[in-house]
């Protein structure tokens, strides 16, 4: 379960609309303080929200779905949810695992965690790395405004290749 919730993480945290704010942020008057609060907001509102859906609709879904294999649930929860959001798909993930609330909260902070890693990163350039970190970072603000659209297409498959994966391991 580490490994899929930390895989998804991962790849979800290559958003690069995320990344694209990050990056403008990055190149600002008090960019450290900026990316931090933003790295800062975004891992708490995904926390936040995650917890809500963990110990709220999801303990619906829990609830319905008692004595069922895990992959009957979670494809009970990607049909509820056309829209797939990687968020969605970790809750159902950590619902199906009957493991006790605290464990399922640390669940859900490794996958925020993961989530916010390049913004972590960005910011940690902007800070340490100088005249050099902030070349290098209006350099990658190009390269991201450019690859943006495939970006989301291989994100979009990356996640489906870990789910598909973590389904015929779990089934």
């Amino acid at each position: 379960m580490l490994l899929f919730i930390l895989s998804i993480g991962l790849a979800d945290s290559i958003n690069p609309v995320t990344i694209a704010v990050a990056l403008y942020l990055a190149s600002t008057p008090r960019p450290v303080g900026r990316l931090a609060n933003f790295a800062a907001g975004v891992f708490a509102l995904y926390t936040a929200g995650g917890l809500l859906l963990l110990f709220g609709p999801a303990s619906l879904l829990r609830l319905a779905t008692h004595g069922l294999a895990p992959n009957v649930g979670r494809v009970i929860a990607i049909v509820d949810l056309p829209t797939a959001f990687p968020l969605f798909i970790v809750v159902g993930a950590i619902v199906h695992e009957d493991l006790d609330p605290m464990a399922e909260a640390g669940l859900l902070v490794l996958y925020c965690a993961a989530y916010v890693l390049p913004l972590v990163l960005i910011l940690a350039m902007r800070a340490l790395g100088g005249e050099r970190g902030e070349r290098w970072l209006a350099a990658l603000r190009v390269r991201v405004t450019r690859w943006a659209p495939a970006a989301v297409s291989v994100l979009s498959g990356v996640i489906g290749v870990a789910l598909v994966g973590f389904g015929v391991l779990s089934g």
